[in-house]
C-alpha cells in the first residue's frame, strides 16, 4: 500500500517462490508454464487467514481523501477476503473491486482520470 519495491530475497515465500537473476527467472518461468517447474509446489491453504491486517499502519497520512478511500477499499477487499475461505474469496475480490472501481472515488481519482484518458484518446 506504500509502493515500496521489496527485494527479491526478502519476497521469498511471502510473495513470490523463486527468485534469480533475469535470465534464471525467465528460464523458470518458463519451465512453470509449461508444466515443467522445478519449483516446490506450496499446499494451497484453503481456510480463511488467521491475523490477517485490518488496517494500514506505516504509511504517511493518505495526501487526499480521494486516497483515502483507496487505502480503504484495499483494506476492506484484504480483511473481508482473508475471512472466508479460499472458494468464496477470490468473487469476493471481485466484487469489492468491482464496487471500488465504480464508486465515486475511483471515478473522480487516479484511476478514473487514466481511465477518461484512454477512452478519450
Amino acid at each position: 500500500l506504500g509502493g515500496e519495491a521489496v527485494k527479491a530475497k526478502d519476497a521469498l515465500g511471502w510473495l513470490v517462490d523463486a527468485a534469480a537473476p533475469l535470465d534464471d527467472a525467465l528460464r523458470t518461468a518458463w519451465a512453470l508454464a509449461n508444466g515443467k517447474g522445478s519449483i516446490a509446489r506450496r499446499a494451497l491453504e484453503t481456510a480463511p487467514l488467521k491475523d490477517a491486517p485490518n488496517g494500514v499502519s506505516g504509511l504517511a497520512p493518505a495526501d487526499s481523501p480521494l486516497t483515502a478511500a483507496g487505502r480503504a477499499a484495499i483494506v476492506t477487499c484484504v480483511t473481508e477476503s482473508c475471512a472466508v475461505d479460499a472458494t468464496k474469496a477470490l468473487p469476493l475480490q471481485a466484487k469489492l473491486a468491482a464496487e471500488f472501481l465504480a464508486s465515486k472515488p475511483c471515478r473522480e481519482g487516479r484511476v478514473g482520470a487514466e481511465a477518461a484518458r484512454v477512452w478519450n484518446a
